[in-house]
């Protein structure tokens, strides 16, 4: 409710605001736009989905998002990722709202295993491995704990894989490159 008031309150004045938090579910409620800072720096400064969805950094990409977004850094995991980037990456991110179980037009598919499953009301947290990685899932469409231990093939759309050079800065991926992966999935 505060977070409501406090965004009516500054709509209705139409007088600037400049809120300090470092609860970053707050600013991404209550802002028009964000200015994220780290160590004095300024890492991003956008409008608050645009840091969710479009991070220009790895800093920001692991900052703003509840639960914290998956970082592949494995060079062998990474190898799977490069038919997909137009430069080198050094770390992808996937966030755990972007896996599905459902192939839709430019998606990237990826072999994983279910790991585990655990739900909490409407809430479902599932746990994958992906080549030598571990990364989770919420509310992965399709998957029950009848699915652990099983293979499956994880799809991301292509515009929600965050790529990372070695200077942690963003990469986009293009989508008119291949767009699976081919290798067995975690034993």
């Amino acid at each position: 409710e505060m977070r409501e008031e406090i965004a009516r309150i500054q709509k209705t004045t139409k007088v600037t605001t400049i809120f300090v938090t470092h609860d970053q579910n707050e600013a991404m409620h209550i802002s028009d736009k964000i200015m994220l800072l780290s160590d004095g720096h300024i890492q991003q400064f956008d409008k608050p989905n645009n840091l969710y969805d479009k991070p220009a950094n790895l800093f920001t990409a692991q900052f703003i998002g509840e639960p914290q977004i998956n970082i592949i850094k494995n060079e062998k995991s990474l190898a799977n990722f490069n038919t997909i980037f137009s430069e080198k990456i050094s770390s992808v991110g996937i966030r755990p709202d972007s896996i599905s179980l459902l192939k839709t037009k430019d998606t990237f598919s990826l072999p994983a295993k279910v790991s585990s499953y655990n739900k909490y009301g409407a809430e479902e947290t599932t746990n994958f491995e992906l080549f030598d990685e571990d990364i989770i899932g919420i509310n992965v469409d399709g998957i029950t704990e009848n699915n652990v231990n099983q293979k499956v093939t994880l799809y991301v759309p292509i515009s929600e894989i965050h790529g990372f050079n070695e200077n942690d800065e963003s990469v986009r991926a293009t989508s008119n490159k291949k767009s699976s992966i081919k290798k067995e999935a975690s034993k």
